[in-house]
């Protein structure tokens, strides 16, 4: 028997111009896999906290960052928040 996979959909931005556009990918995401996974995790790392986050996406704030810098956190610091089986990264530009 195959126990059931947790995934956390995250979404990572260092600016604030992008920040209500990567919440509105991981809600896209999360009511497409809702009821498909049983353990789902929703995660925005952003400057700023959105004042309409619902409330199962689970905010954690950054200071603004390069292009660079974002690369940089994706390979080498995202893994210590993502506290499931898998991580998919979802993007506000489609």
């Amino acid at each position: 028997m195959n126990p059931q996979k947790s995934l956390t959909i995250v979404s990572v931005t260092g600016s604030d111009d992008f920040t209500l556009g990567s919440m509105y990918a991981i809600e896209r995401s999360f009511q497409e896999l809702r009821g498909k996974i049983q353990h789902l995790e929703c995660l925005l790392i952003s400057p700023t906290k959105p004042q309409n986050l619902p409330n199962h996406i689970q905010h954690i704030r950054c200071h603004p960052f390069t292009y660079a810098e974002y690369n940089l956190f994706m390979l080498f610091s995202l893994r210590q928040f993502i506290h499931t089986d898998f991580a998919l990264t979802v993007q506000d530009d489609g």
